[in-house]
C-alpha cells in the first residue's frame, strides 16, 4: 500500500496549527530506520479529511467539508434543512465517522509532499514562525494578515 501513515485531525480552527507543529517537529527526522520507504521522503503520509458539516434534511444526510460547501449544499436543500458543525472526530457518531473518516473506499485523503524542493521554503517559514528571532516573524505576520479568513483569539 502507498499510505505508511494517516493524521486524522478533527477540523476545529486550531487543527491547521497543530498539524503544522506535527509536520515541523517530523520534517527533519529521518524516519527510514522505522518505516522503509522513508514517509517523509516518498509521499507516504497522508491527512485525512473530515467533514466540517452535516445537513440533514427530510431524512437525508449530506456532508460538507468546507464552509463553501455546506452553503452551496443548502441552495440546493433549503435554507430550513439542519445544520450541524463538527467540533471533532469525538462528536461524531461512529457510523458517522466510519463512512466519512475512516473507510478506505469513501474517506478523502490529502497527500502530504515533502519534497527535497520545497524543504528549504519549509525549513524558512518554520524557522520564521518558531524561532527565537522576533523581528522575522513579526514581519511575517504584518506582510500574510491580510490572507487570514479564521482567526481565533
Amino acid at each position: 500500500s502507498d499510505v505508511h501513515g494517516i493524521v486524522y485531525p478533527d477540523g476545529t480552527i486550531r487543527d491547521p496549527a497543530i498539524v503544522a507543529a506535527l509536520f515541523g517537529f517530523y520534517r527533519n527526522k529521518d524516519l527510514s530506520t522505522m518505516v522503509k520507504p522513508n514517509p517523509n521522503k516518498e509521499g507516504h503520509v497522508y491527512l485525512a479529511q473530515p467533514p466540517l458539516y452535516y445537513v440533514r434534511k427530510n431524512k437525508k444526510l449530506y456532508y460538507a467539508y468546507s464552509d463553501s460547501e455546506r452553503d452551496r449544499l443548502l441552495e440546493q436543500v433549503g435554507k430550513d434543512a439542519d445544520v450541524q458543525r463538527f467540533k471533532g472526530l469525538g462528536e461524531m457518531e461512529d457510523q458517522e465517522l466510519s463512512e466519512t473518516t475512516m473507510d478506505p473506499e469513501t474517506r478523502t485523503l490529502l497527500r502530504v509532499n515533502m519534497s527535497e524542493d520545497s524543504r528549504s521554503e519549509l525549513d524558512l517559514t518554520f524557522t520564521t514562525l518558531m524561532g527565537d528571532q522576533v523581528e522575522p516573524r513579526r514581519q511575517f505576520i504584518e506582510e500574510n494578515a491580510r490572507y487570514v479568513d479564521n482567526l481565533d483569539v
